[in-house]
This record gives C-alpha cells, sequence and structure tokens, in this order.
C-alpha cells in the first residue's frame, strides 16, 4: 500500500515538478550510462549516482549477473538489454555495480543440497552463473572459515565475473573500440 501511495504522491507532486523533462524523454531518450546492478533494495541507481530520470539506462537481477556468452540463452533477458542500450539507445559508459552483504553472492555457499535446489529451482540454477566464484574461492582458504572476509572477497570476485563475462560478447568488444 505504501508503494501505491508513493506513486499517487509523485504523479500528484513531484511529476508536476519535473514534467518538462518527462515530456521530452517521452520522445527521445538519451542516457549517457548503463548501469546494471543488483535487485537488492538498498541499490537504487539513480539515488546513488545523483543522476535525473533520462541519464541511466538501468538493468537489475539478482548478483549483478551477465551471462557469460556461452550460457546467453539461459538469461536472454540481461543480454538483450544489453545489447539495446548499447547498439539502440547509444550509452557510452557502463557500470557494473555491486554491493556488500549480496544475498545473491550469499547464496553460492547456501545452495549446494539437492534439498534447497528442489524448494528453490529458479534460484538455484541463477546461482550456476556465480558457480566461477565459488570455485575460484577455493583458491583462497583462509576465507572460508571467517564469513565477513569471505563476503567481501566474494563479491568482489563476482564483479570480475561479471565484467569478464561482458567482454566475452563481441559486441561490447567492438564498442570499446569505438
Amino acid at each position: 500500500m505504501k508503494a501505491f501511495l508513493g506513486a499517487l504522491e509523485f504523479q500528484e507532486n513531484e511529476y508536476e515538478e519535473l514534467k518538462e523533462l518527462y515530456e521530452s524523454l517521452k520522445t527521445k531518450q538519451k542516457p549517457h550510462t548503463l548501469f546494471i546492478s543488483c535487485v537488492d533494495s538498498r541499490v537504487v541507481p539513480n539515488l546513488i549516482t545523483g543522476t535525473q530520470p533520462g541519464e541511466l539506462y538501468v538493468i537489475c537481477n539478482m548478483g549483478n549477473v551477465i551471462p557469460p556468452k556461452t550460457s546467453y540463452k539461459e538469461s536472454l533477458f540481461t543480454i538483450a538489454s544489453i545489447e539495446y542500450a548499447i547498439m539502440h539507445v547509444g550509452v557510452h559508459n557502463l557500470i557494473v555495480c555491486g554491493h556488500s552483504d549480496c544475498g545473491a553472492c550469499g547464496s553460492i555457499h547456501l545452495i549446494h543440497d539437492e534439498t534447497t535446489k528442489a524448494k528453490t529451482p529458479y534460484i538455484a540454477n541463477w546461482i550456476q552463473f556465480l558457480e566461477p566464484v565459488k570455485e575460484e574461492l577455493k583458491d583462497h582458504p583462509q576465507f572460508s572459515n571467517h564469513f565477513t572476509k569471505r563476503s567481501w572477497l566474494t563479491e568482489r570476485l563476482n564483479m570480475r565475473l561479471q565484467l569478464n563475462n561482458l567482454l566475452s560478447y563481441d559486441f561490447i568488444q567492438e564498442s570499446e573500440q569505438e
């Protein structure tokens, strides 16, 4: 109910303050940055970047995952949205935004037995994209029994994985060269 009332409040008050901006965005959007983030409710792209409507093209999913080129069919939404932003919208900058205490990153340590996978099959399927992070963590046994340090490392390894996955696409490499 709070979200509904907030939407009404926005429509009646805040929209009016930015009406000219919103009207101009109806015909032509030209965001300068593609912002890929987690669906975590603490990550609010326009708020944390200090941008206005129309400046960011935002894609959100659990764990800010960018599927590797070899698995793109398992997440067409994400890669199609990235391709659209770069090839048709014309964004020039790209941000992959990770965050602390990420539930998706934490879940790679929790969703491993068949019972849990059976109860949450969609999450288990999505988390498979983070499997390389779990494998890489094996190279850092000093973090295995320290939750905070392991979380910190998991989140950073995830960011590196997603950037590497992004660079596996030809259209990304080509746009970098332009």
